[in-house]
C-alpha cells in the first residue's frame, strides 16, 4: 500500500511485538469521514488498514490489542 501525502495525528500508537521491533497506528479522518487505523512500520511504511466505526471504537480496538498511545508535539 503506497501513501503519498502527509497525516496530521495528535497521537500515535505503538505496541511492542518483539526484540527491537514494533507496530505503529494512527486514527485518521478522512475526508468522507471514515475513520481508519493506518498501521506502519519503523519505515513509516504503510502495510495495513482497517476501517471502525468511529474514533471510540478505533481507540478502544487498538487498547484491545495492547496499543499504548503516545502524544505527539
Amino acid at each position: 500500500m503506497v501513501w503519498s501525502k502527509e497525516i496530521d495525528a495528535s497521537a500515535v500508537w505503538i505496541k511492542v511485538v518483539g526484540m527491537l521491533q514494533q507496530n505503529w497506528a494512527i486514527i485518521h479522518e478522512t475526508r468522507e469521514s471514515v475513520t481508519e487505523i493506518l498501521f506502519f512500520d519503523d519505515a513509516s511504511r504503510i502495510f495495513d488498514k482497517v476501517i471502525c466505526r468511529d474514533t471510540t471504537t478505533a481507540i478502544n480496538d487498538l487498547k484491545r490489542n495492547r496499543f499504548s498511545e503516545q502524544l505527539t508535539g
